[in-house]
């Protein structure tokens, strides 16, 4: 069964999803891992984790992006 916790995070068995068709997947037994940014697949070493209370998934290619963005803001400061 699928819960809707907030209006964009839905939670099956204890795991938080962004949206319906993750949660979905989940039920079927079928990989869950999308990009957050580019809903590309995510392999195992991407980077799965929390952003407050929003559970994201990143490729490693969007994971690269934003480190260098956070870097390049942290030069300006």
């Amino acid at each position: 069964m699928i819960y809707k916790e907030l209006a964009f995070v839905y939670i099956v068995e204890g795991k938080k999803f962004l949206n319906e068709k993750q949660a979905e997947k989940f039920l079927k037994g079928e990989p869950t891992h999308e990009c957050s940014v580019c809903s590309s697949e995510v392999e195992e070493e991407g980077i799965i984790g929390e952003f407050g209370i929003l559970p994201v998934q990143f490729c490693c290619w969007c994971y690269s992006s934003i480190t260098d963005m956070v870097m390049q803001l942290n030069k300006e400061e």
